[in-house]
């Protein structure tokens, strides 16, 4: 492959980009110390300077620039969180960073790793020059897995807070004390439970939702 789409030229822009961010993070390491990244720059910044070495990993190094597309949704999140404006806008870009991460990060890269052993007859023989950058990639899906551990349980927070944030914007107003609702099933206490159970008392938090079996109890 020739041209601005190959994966060299693209390795050798990356890796400007690796480096910045590493010096950056060393910069503000005492202010904010992020000692995952520093691994995760190291690690990658010594498997691209092997690509661009001997033009060697190349199709592993193109799957793996895949999994930086959940990057520009991270960016934008701590630019939202420092600008004060965590709005639907912030909720909106950390579900879409977790989606991207998760699906990049740890499912693509799982792929990739697979497909990597699936083709051991290409690089298992001459091993010992590639040992480095074959435990690299190893490593890095280990620090994706660990951020992931993070990670999955914020997607489940920020997608709960958009459907509440939804929710509240769909039926302002709507929303009742459902903690002791339909104990003596009554006509007015229906209405409520439907009330309840279309918005799902999204704003009331500690509040458990009615038993909607009550519904059929109604008269």
């Amino acid at each position: 492959h020739s041209g601005f789409a190959s994966t060299v030229t693209f390795a050798s822009l990356f890796v400007g980009y690796l480096q910045f961010d590493l010096l950056w993070v060393v910069y503000h390491m005492k202010a904010c110390p992020d000692y995952s990244s520093l691994v995760h720059h190291s690690l990658f910044i010594a498997i691209t300077h092997y690509v661009l070495w001997g033009w060697y990993f190349k199709q592993p190094y193109a799957w793996l620039s895949i999994t930086e597309l959940s990057t520009p949704f991270l960016n934008a999140r701590w630019f939202l969180a420092v600008l004060g404006r965590k709005e639907a806008l912030y909720d909106a870009v950390s579900v879409a960073f977790a989606l991207t991460f998760l699906l990049t990060r740890v499912l693509g890269y799982g792929v990739g790793i697979t497909h990597l052993w699936m083709q051991r007859a290409l690089w298992l023989p001459e091993w010992r020059g590639l040992v480095l950058p074959i435990a690299g990639v190893h490593a890095g899906f280990g620090l994706n897995l660990f951020w992931g551990r993070t990670v999955f349980p914020n997607l489940i927070k920020a997608t709960r807070k958009a459907l509440k944030r939804h929710l509240a914007e769909e039926c302002p107003g709507r929303l009742v004390q459902c903690s002791t609702c339909c104990v003596k099933p009554t006509r007015r206490c229906c209405i409520a439970v439907h009330e309840v159970a279309r918005c799902r008392c999204a704003l009331q938090p500690g509040i458990k939702p009615p038993r909607l079996g009550a519904l059929a109890n109604c008269g």
